[in-house]
């Protein structure tokens, strides 16, 4: 675990203190990510109100993760499956 430190980053505009045990380039990649996902969904949507953005690119990331996670046991299931098939056939030899 890293030590807590504080970084300035800037969201759509807005700057913010933050306090995390991350580091600096993880954080700096997740704003790069936020920060575009919240300037296409205000382009595409004319939503003005960075609330009512950010809420939507919350739930955009959560669908993103929870389409991830799925996609990660599937993956993983497939890969027990193969090593129980490969095990079987190496104890059979």
């Amino acid at each position: 675990m890293e030590e807590l430190k504080k970084l300035k980053i800037a969201i759509l505009g807005k700057n913010y203190c933050i306090t995390t045990d991350e580091s600096e380039s993880d954080v700096s990649h997740a704003v790069e990510l936020v920060n575009l996902l919240m300037k296409a969904i205000a382009s595409k949507t004319q939503i003005q109100d960075d609330s009512k953005i950010a809420v939507l690119a919350a739930l955009q990331l959560a669908n993103d993760l929870s389409k991830s996670q799925r996609l990660l046991d599937l993956w993983q299931t497939r890969a027990q499956d193969l090593d129980s098939m490969l095990t079987t056939q190496v104890d059979r030899h």
